[in-house]
């Protein structure tokens, strides 16, 4: 190939990085601010009606863990509360007063959460993990392992892929500890 052709293809590549960034930084100066909700008021999360009740935590050496306590109605059935389980931690991150950011590590059924990372089950009855989104669960548990020193946090939510346009994109919950 001739040098000519090589370096037309270098700055084709480098205009194409350098929009890119450019992209990524106007996205982020643009972002919107979270809309605060109170602790066990309803939150807008699409069709979902969605509450933050409370929270726990357990030291672990140098970390702890933070369960928060939410409960979800209307979901559209087992399968959606599968996926839930499966992969809405994605959406939960917590931060502390210093705005330290940590993610969301677990995002289950507070029944099958219980059984499983604590041992006892709950209601005394050990379910199988084909049971645990059978009825649809209404108490769920976000788990956050943060540093044993960390306060003041506040839950943040990305709802993008469930609100309508009326609804807030992102929901911040000030968490009472």
């Amino acid at each position: 190939m001739p040098w000519w052709r090589e370096r037309s293809e270098f700055v084709r590549r480098s205009c194409r990085c350098a929009l890119g960034l450019l992209l990524v930084s106007l996205v982020a100066c643009i972002a919107t601010k979270p809309v605060s909700y109170p602790m066990r008021s309803p939150l807008p999360f699409g069709t979902i009606q969605m509450t933050v009740d409370g929270t726990e935590s357990s030291s672990e050496l140098s970390r702890q863990a933070l369960l928060v306590h939410i409960r979800m109605y209307n979901m559209e059935g087992e399968s959606q509360a599968r996926v839930a389980g499966q992969s809405w931690n994605q959406l939960f991150q917590v931060s502390d007063r210093n705005g330290k950011k940590y993610n969301c590590r677990r995002f289950l059924p507070a029944d099958y959460y219980y059984q499983n990372f604590s041992g006892v089950p709950r209601g005394g009855e050990r379910l199988s993990p084909e049971d645990a989104y059978s009825p649809v669960p209404t108490e769920w548990i976000a788990r956050f392992d943060v540093p044993s020193d960390a306060q003041g946090f506040t839950l943040l939510i990305d709802s993008t892929h469930f609100h309508t346009g009326t609804q807030p994109a992102y929901l911040a919950v000030p968490l009472d500890r």
